[in-house]
């Protein structure tokens, strides 16, 4: 994939394997996989901080701007956030997403 972010790259992938599983849920190393096999230019560990961290929405305080673009939803396991539209979230605002019912 060229000229695009990792976390472009990142969702791009993450549409393509739960698409494929036909289920809202992937692991880590599914997505490592495939944006390997895609010849990725970006390393493990920046793929990891932004699934774990930085894209996920319920990661502990790490980064003040993250995206609400994963959910946790058991140990090393993610789903990609239904009503995603690619927003920031400052970690402040993680009580104003509870009452708006984006984190079940």
């Amino acid at each position: 994939m060229v000229n695009s972010t990792c976390r472009e790259e990142l969702l791009k992938t993450v549409k393509f394997i739960i698409t494929k599983k036909g289920k809202n849920e992937f692991t880590v190393k599914e997505v490592l996989q495939e944006m390997h096999k895609n010849n990725t230019i970006y390393k493990e560990s920046t793929i990891r901080t932004h699934i774990v961290s930085k894209c996920c929405i319920n990661a502990p305080s790490n980064h003040n701007v993250v995206f609400n673009d994963f959910e946790r939803i058991s140990y090393g396991l993610y789903r990609l956030i239904s009503n995603w539209k690619g927003r920031k979230v400052h970690r402040n605002s993680k009580q104003v997403l509870k009452k708006i019912n984006v984190l079940n």
